[in-house]
């Protein structure tokens, strides 16, 4: 497994270990559909595939949640956000949820 994955499988475990997640299928529902694609895989595909869903899922909650995020999901968002497609859908909404929850105030994606 390369390192991002890796790095990745393990904030994905620490969130869903967190007893918000617990408390949340919806929430611990992502987090394991994108943990098991990544376990002993190294292909990139599939790490932009699970990160595609991640970002998704996040805008999804980050919404439907009236622009709360749990810290558990900041956690994720900050494994990720270098690695998620600029000028995506999500890339746009991630950049604005990190300004309104202060994940990003002085550096630009």
């Amino acid at each position: 497994m390369d390192e991002k994955s890796n790095n990745l499988i393990k904030v994905l475990g620490k969130a869903y270990e967190s007893q918000l997640v617990k408390n949340n299928p919806d929430l611990q529902k992502i987090i394991a559909e994108c943990a098991k694609p990544l376990m002993g895989n190294n292909d990139d595909k599939v790490y932009f595939e699970v990160i595609t869903k991640l970002t998704h899922g996040v805008s999804k909650y980050y919404e439907a949640h009236h622009n709360q995020l749990p810290n558990e999901l900041k956690d994720i968002y900050q494994e990720i956000k270098s690695d998620i497609p600029e000028h995506s859908i999500n890339a746009d909404k991630l950049h604005q949820l990190a300004v309104d929850t202060g994940l990003l105030s002085f550096v630009k994606l």
